[in-house]
């Protein structure tokens, strides 16, 4: 099934997040967009550049351990202002008297002169420029046509037709949350500055200022589970959304003045959406539980067990919540009917059979071609990347091909998903010439006798951009008529001899028929 990705906040417990991510593929949860804030704006970006939850699993083992992605690459500032901040709050909370407390106060504060004087001129430790690195980094190491980039761009990502990416952050300035986004750029067009703001945690990050000196804050002071971001595509897609929630644990008993301020803003960014998270209208909330007592949101020295702790828990959760979810468990039990498995996630056969019928009445009003049946193949999500026979129309009880299989290049379907456009075939001479069409003998006995001409068309996916080229627009399945006419009689091409070698010249106005039909089912398969 189709939903929307969005991730929450939660400083080194995104690990957890890394695990929601692999438990919702791994029951075929197909993201077609990723939103996120802070923690949950690194895994969305990883994964919309198309890192599974198991890559980024493996990343935070090692190139992405909390640790490294501190500038000094260690955390040992970090360490030092926690440890001053402890020893300054242990002279406040002791019996002192005013005088002694001022003294020992002024002696720290010298000892810690420029760690100080850093924190209270930058308002944080960290710059922020290190992880910015090692996520440019990644991302050219998943596609190589960026490599030559100094930046990543939102344009760059939705060139590449990948799932649309949405970060908030919160800009201080107006106290309001900022968006980024390929529809808004009012503060910036790159998504590493996006990430680098929405990381930015208090006194840790030194704040991003925009061009007009507005201070950018992380973003969990605005959103910490901005299940909100796509609220415009649901209204014309339907599907759902999935918001992926950190939980602490449960608080330790400790009464200190500084653990009682780190609290105090964990609260604020991690509580910061409780009251407005929409759930019952395609918003569902996954609450994941933190198991492990001993880490906060800002134990930067997590070790590896302690990473793959925090990602079970997130797989753990989340495949508790999608083994119950109604669309996912039907789907489970249609059993082995993989048919009517993607029915389930599509929609309901009866929703297609009327506009298929309607499309063959339109052919046999304007063309010579008589006894048509129509296909929808979508694909399947198997290993072998084929396509399926998933809605069909006026298939005869003895039609051994309603639940045809095709690899992703074979047949009349493999040249119109290959070429991207309109294609036709005549089927005496796919069964004379089955390799050059990519067919197998058992997929040839599974045909009709009395079918002898076909015509298929893409359904691409839609993806916001008008402008688009066909080239770099995805593919959703593939619409074909077939025809117990011979293909030189339907008037669907123009005359000409057809061989396996050739491009047939389709008529203009059976072109238009079925890309027409194909852009209507593009909208049916966007309605669960």
């Amino acid at each position: 099934m189709k939903a929307y990705g969005i991730f929450a906040g939660g400083g080194v417990k995104g690990a957890a997040l890394a695990g929601c991510l692999a438990a919702a593929q791994d029951r075929g949860v197909e993201f077609v967009g990723y939103g996120g804030t802070s923690a949950g704006a690194i895994i969305a970006l990883l994964a919309t550049v198309g890192y599974r939850g198991d890559e980024i699993r493996d990343l935070m083992l090692d190139r992405l351990l909390p640790g490294k992605l501190l500038d000094d690459g260690n955390g040992k500032k970090l360490a030092e202002a926690q440890e001053y901040l402890s020893k300054a709050a242990e002279i406040i909370g002791s019996g002192d008297k005013k005088i002694s407390k001022f003294c020992s106060l002024r002696r720290l504060h010298k000892e810690a002169g420029p760690l100080a004087a850093e924190i209270s001129t930058k308002l944080g430790l960290y710059e922020g420029k290190k992880i910015q690195q090692i996520l440019l980094k990644l991302i050219q190491e998943k596609i190589a046509t960026l490599k030559n980039h100094h930046d990543i761009t939102f344009q760059d990502l939705a060139k590449l037709s990948l799932p649309p990416l949405k970060i908030v952050a919160s800009d201080i300035t107006i106290c309001r949350a900022a968006t980024y986004s390929i529809e808004n750029q009012n503060y910036s067009a790159s998504v590493l500055e996006a990430v680098r703001a929405s990381i930015s945690y208090p006194f840790l990050f030194v704040p991003n200022a925009t061009i007009q000196q507005n201070r950018l804050a992380d973003g969990g002071l605005a959103s910490n589970l901005p299940s909100f971001l796509f609220s415009k595509e649901r209204e014309t897609t339907l599907y759902d959304v999935f918001a992926f929630d950190l939980m602490a644990s449960k608080a330790d008993s400790s009464n200190t003045l500084i653990k009682y301020f780190i609290d105090l803003l964990g609260t604020a960014l991690e509580a910061s959406d409780d009251l407005f998270i929409q759930e019952g209208s395609g918003v569902h909330r996954i609450p994941v539980p933190i198991t492990n007592p001993e880490i906060s949101t800002l134990k930067f020295d997590l070790n590896q067990a302690e990473v793959l702790g925090l990602y079970q828990d997130g797989y753990a959760e989340t495949s508790k919540f999608l083994n119950a979810y109604p669309r996912l468990s039907n789907a489970k039990g249609a059993g082995n009917n993989l048919k009517k498995g993607l029915q389930i996630v599509y929609g309901d056969r009866k929703l297609f059979e009327p506009t298929l019928w309607a499309l063959t009445k339109m052919i046999l009003e304007r063309t010579k071609a008589r006894e048509l049946r129509a296909t929808i193949m979508l694909p399947t999500g198997e290993p072998d990347e084929g396509r399926m026979v998933t809605y069909d129309f006026n298939f005869r009880k003895n039609d051994g091909d309603a639940d045809l299989f095709l690899g992703s290049l074979a047949g009349c379907q493999g040249r119109s998903f290959q070429a991207k456009e309109v294609s036709v075939a005549d089927l005496d001479e796919c069964g004379k010439n089955p390799d050059a069409w990519g067919l197998d003998p058992a997929t040839l006995a599974k045909m009709p006798q009395d079918r002898h001409s076909m015509i298929s068309a893409p359904i691409f996916g839609w993806t916001g951009d008008n402008n688009k080229p066909v080239s770099e627009l995805p593919i959703l399945g593939v619409l074909s008529v077939d025809s117990s006419t011979l293909l030189a009689d339907t008037s669907w091409v123009d005359g000409a001899t057809l061989r396996a070698d050739q491009t047939p010249p389709i008529s203009e106005e059976m072109r238009r028929i079925m890309t027409t039909w194909a852009d209507i089912f593009s909208v049916l398969l966007r309605y669960p």
